[in-house]
């Protein structure tokens, strides 16, 4: 036995430690011990075939599907195929409408799908820049007029207006692929001849960037009534606008002062 073999059974090596690895992110749970976001499986009672996009707000669930057409078209695979909407209230499993949406232009398809935080309200965009409305209590989507050709990549959802007694969305703000900021107020009417768009107009364009505005929102200050904050991403920048806006009253909009006092600095 050499010296060095004695040595080490005389003198085994330590023992490590066993090493507690760490989450990247702390686990953040809510006063009450429970956890702030939990991923839970959606119970769908029906097969789910070529699934286009889906949104949720309020314990709802909206889904849109793209299939063919029951009977002997199903078997064509030439024929049109057909846009399906379903809404799945998700406390209530066997809760579910399905919709069908008939595009203006033949051969269109659903891209996005937007719902307010009450899940009331829902705009639809397609890929040929046609946009629908549906109202909680509807069962046919209606096409808005004023929108035709914006293709819809993001909405900054309102509140409704203050001491109305209307089920309007209140002012939204619609960020455009195209780089355009628009401001709407869409009003549920079972008025033949009355638009749900009460009044649809572009308030910003980002000049020289030409990138979508893939996420916006607004929110007012507590302190200061008419003094509002914006946000708008874009794939390579996050802008934020801050102004304050017209009085909320009428169908001509309150954001156009805001973004006026903007215009140099956006896109420079």
């Amino acid at each position: 036995m050499s010296l060095f073999d004695q040595f080490a059974n005389e003198y085994p090596p330590p023992v490590a430690a066993p090493v507690v690895l760490e989450p990247a992110y702390p686990a953040v749970r809510t006063q009450g011990g429970n956890p702030v976001f939990q991923l839970d499986r959606v119970q769908i009672p029906f097969a789910v075939v070529n699934l286009v996009c889906v949104a949720v707000a309020n314990s709802l669930l909206a889904m849109a599907v793209e299939g063919h057409a029951t009977g002997g078209a199903a078997r064509d695979p030439a024929a049109p195929r057909v846009q399906r909407i379903f809404r799945i209230l998700l406390t209530q499993g066997d809760a579910i409408e399905e919709i069908e949406l008939q595009p203006r232009q033949k051969g269109d398809r659903i891209r996005r799908l937007f719902l307010d935080p009450t899940a009331r309200h829902m705009l639809i965009s397609t890929e040929a820049g046609d946009n629908y409305y549906l109202f909680d209590r509807w069962q046919k989507p209606r096409p808005l007029s004023k929108m035709r050709g914006v293709i819809v990549e993001s909405i900054a959802w309102g509140k409704p207006r203050s001491g109305s007694a209307d089920p309007s969305t209140g002012v939204i703000l619609i960020g455009s692929r195209q780089g355009h900021i628009y401001e709407a107020e869409l009003q549920p009417t079972d008025e033949f001849f009355k638009r749900e768009e009460r009044y649809f107009k572009q308030v910003y364009s980002a000049v020289g960037d030409n990138m979508p505005i893939c996420g916006l929102r607004y929110e007012r200050f507590p302190a200061v009534p008419r003094k509002y904050i914006v946000i708008a991403a874009t794939p390579n920048r996050l802008n934020q606008f801050i102004g304050t806006v017209s009085d909320a009253g009428g169908d001509g909009g309150i954001f156009g002062d805001l973004f006026r006092t903007h215009e140099n600095y956006y896109g420079a």
